[in-house]
């Protein structure tokens, strides 16, 4: 899931190296996020059925804020 989330990782570098103070504030956010969802789930084929709560394969932007919402994890 961090993989995925810190999608930069793909473009050759890492997640706020080129973004500035914001890039390493997003970093520590995701860490933060990471941590938390770890904690709940054992492995990322049970976070992912959390999140996909209509279960077509896709977590789109609303599940994943829903299923943050249901964690008590606020943006």
């Amino acid at each position: 899931m961090w993989f995925i989330m810190s999608s930069n990782v793909h473009a050759g570098h890492t997640a706020g190296k080129d973004v500035g103070d914001q890039g390493g504030e997003l970093k520590r956010v995701m860490d933060l996020l990471w941590i938390k969802i770890a904690e709940r789930f054992p492995n990322i084929h049970e976070t992912y059925r959390y999140f996909d709560v209509n279960f077509n394969n896709r977590v789109g932007f609303n599940e994943f804020q829903k299923g943050l919402d249901h964690m008590r994890i606020k943006f």
